[in-house]
């Protein structure tokens, strides 16, 4: 078995192909990674903000304010003048005290005066009797909760933060309802954080290749590695079939190469995220906070490092099955195009005309598993209220398919 997965694995490094779709994916890896560095807000770009904030406010609104009072000192006993001139001075001091934490990485004040700042709103929507529960103007309660519980939990893990901070940089599916249309844009821009730390890096790029785009990619990588068994087209399998092995040892070997090289791709993006965020950032923390919805509106945080593994299990389930279709069908039809336009388009429309994901049957369908990030935390339970589409009911069914599949596959080789 070992000398068959070693000769599938060279007839890879030898392929021209296999090198244009490293390339490929080389060439997204380094792209993607460039634009997170550009909208990554970086330590010395939050000081850069605050300090334009304190010359804004002293060479502006402040000064204005001290040029009026020593114009006319009876100012000072005017009671709206003075509030005025207090509000800017308490706010001039605050933004003079944020800056020196943020040089010192005193993250314990930062998140000290976010907390204070979000404490009478957060008391609103605690409220028991709050007579708005549930709504979704931005920021819905369900944010404004959301907001709170992580940056206590940042500020108990002493976590450096990914900038910016606040309500501003978080989105919910419970926020859809907008006073403003500019604030919507600004809501969205801002709510879609970056950093080149080493694991928030990786948990990013993998939100964007562990959905139907990512099984495309590896489908097309390794299409054909079950195909060229027709006659005639010399391919390495006929050589195999020539030789005292069964169709068996055939058969898993190849499943097994595809797996092995899978699973390098996922450590040699790893090891990228790993080195760049080196170079720039840093690892980050394994215990950043990920967004997980609950039943009946409830959430919970998940260590972010935590979040990527369970992903990365249920989307190589997802491949499994994916590699177990294409397995049929290279051995119906022979043709490496014909097996991967039958694959990809079963799983186009498996995934959009799957049934209703409410349905309690849904649960079964391992189509409605793809998008996997959605999954992991919930998004698509919670936006169908259906909290059986979840991590454990997706492997469970992705595998029993997957083993049929595979069973029908092995059948097919014993009849050949």
């Amino acid at each position: 078995m070992l000398t068959l997965i070693r000769f599938e694995i060279r007839k890879l490094l030898r392929s021209t192909y296999s090198y244009v779709m490293l390339g490929i994916l080389l060439v997204f890896l380094l792209g993607y990674f460039i634009y997170s560095h550009t909208q990554t807000t970086y330590l010395e770009d939050r000081v850069e903000q605050l300090e334009e904030a304190i010359y804004h406010s002293q060479s502006s609104s402040l000064q204005e304010l001290e040029e009026e009072l020593k114009e006319d000192p009876s100012l000072k006993d005017s009671h709206s003048f003075m509030e005025s001139y207090n509000f800017y001075l308490n706010y001039l001091e605050g933004l003079e005290k944020e800056l020196t934490a943020v040089k010192n990485k005193n993250w314990a004040y930062v998140y000290e005066k976010e907390l204070e700042y979000n404490k009478l709103q957060y008391e609103e929507v605690s409220n028991p009797y709050f007579p708005y529960k549930n709504y979704s103007r931005y920021p819905s309660d369900f944010l404004i909760i959301y907001n709170q519980e992580e940056l206590l939990w940042l500020k108990e893990r002493d976590i450096e933060p990914v900038f910016p901070l606040g309500t501003i940089s978080k989105k919910t599916i419970y926020d859809f309802i907008y006073d403003d249309p500019m604030m919507e844009e600004i809501h969205r821009e801002y709510s879609n954080k970056h950093s080149t730390s080493s694991i928030f890096f990786a948990y990013k790029f993998f939100g964007l290749l562990f959905n139907v785009i990512g099984v495309a990619f590896f489908l097309f990588f390794f299409g054909d590695i079950f195909t060229k068994e027709q006659m005639g087209a010399y391919g390495p399998i006929n050589f195999l079939y020539t030789q005292p092995l069964t169709r068996g040892k055939i058969f898993f070997s190849k499943l097994l190469t595809l797996f092995i090289n899978t699973a390098l791709i996922f450590l040699g993006i790893s090891l990228f995220a790993i080195l760049a965020g080196l170079v720039t950032k840093g690892l980050g923390h394994w215990d950043y906070p990920v967004l997980v919805y609950q039943e009946e509106r409830g959430l919970l945080l998940m260590p972010m490092l935590g979040f990527i593994a369970r992903a990365t299990l249920l989307f190589s389930a997802v491949l499994l099955f994916s590699y177990s279709l294409l397995l049929l069908f290279s051995l119906l039809t022979q043709r490496t195009v014909l097996a991967l336009g039958f694959t990809l388009g079963l799983i186009v429309l498996g995934i959009n005309f799957s049934g209703e994901p409410a349905s309690t049957l849904s649960s079964f369908n391992p189509f409605q598993y793809f998008d996997v990030y959605k999954i992991i935390n919930l998004e698509t339970a919670s936006t169908h209220d259906n909290f059986k589409l979840n991590f454990t009911n997706g492997l469970l069914s992705l595998l029993i398919a997957s083993t049929a599949l595979l069973a029908g596959s092995y059948g097919l080789t014993k009849t050949r």
